[in-house]
């Protein structure tokens, strides 16, 4: 995280490897990365995003809802943020609801 202010993490591929490493993410296809990373990149500066805003962001790029990516870049942006991921989850007790695509209308 100390790079995270001194890279564009949007074309970087070392903190992308150690990123992705930290947090154990795979399983992606190339355009959802780069999108994500794209969104991580502009949201340095300025405000933090709120986790509804990149909840909203995913939901538009990909019609999915992606709570643990989304807790996980405003976490990354302020890290007094919680992250929801299966290890949070599975450490509570709880389960993740499915991430089911919502029917467009």
């Amino acid at each position: 995280m100390k790079t995270l202010k001194k890279v564009d993490v949007s074309t970087n591929r070392e903190f992308k490897k150690r990123f992705n490493g930290f947090y154990r993410i795979r399983q992606r296809t190339p355009e959802f990365y780069d999108g994500f990373y794209k969104k991580l990149e502009a949201s340095k500066e300025g405000k933090c995003p709120t986790f509804a805003e990149v909840l909203d962001y995913f939901w538009q790029q990909s019609h999915r809802i992606e709570a643990s990516f989304s807790s996980k870049l405003v976490a990354t942006i302020n890290p007094e943020l919680p992250v929801w991921d299966k290890e949070v989850l599975r450490n509570l007790k709880l389960k993740n609801p499915p991430n089911r695509q919502r029917q467009i209308e």
